[in-house]
């Protein structure tokens, strides 16, 4: 885990999306435990073998979370929202919503694989 990463966590004023982006990051490193860990554009960014693999961050009323490949990835339609391009998918988490992050790591684990 990079310290940077639990810095920018930490220093996220809602509570809730402090929380939620603490459970992606968990699920995240449980798909790819090899992942490099990088604050990039001023947000967690995921590498694996020097390509983007992920990222989240939150905005005023949510939390994105960005996978950024998809290629062989199935069950992308069961846990993100639909996309304009085929190449990632993003979810914006809101406020009490229900979030199947046991759904997220296997997604996670397929993106990896499919490097």
């Amino acid at each position: 885990m990079n310290q940077e990463a639990t810095d920018y966590i930490e220093k996220i004023t809602q509570p809730w999306q402090k929380e939620v982006s603490a459970k992606l990051r968990e699920a995240i490193l449980q798909g790819a435990p090899d992942a490099e860990e990088v604050i990039q554009w001023g947000k967690p960014h995921y590498k694996v073998d020097g390509k983007y693999l992920c990222t989240y961050s939150p905005a005023k009323e949510w939390v994105n979370f960005t996978l950024l490949i998809t290629t062989g990835v199935s069950g992308l339609d069961d846990f993100f929202d639909p996309e304009e391009t085929p190449i990632r998918r993003t979810i914006k988490i809101r406020e009490g919503q229900a979030v199947g992050y046991s759904q997220l790591t296997p997604l996670i684990k397929q993106a990896v694989a499919s490097l």
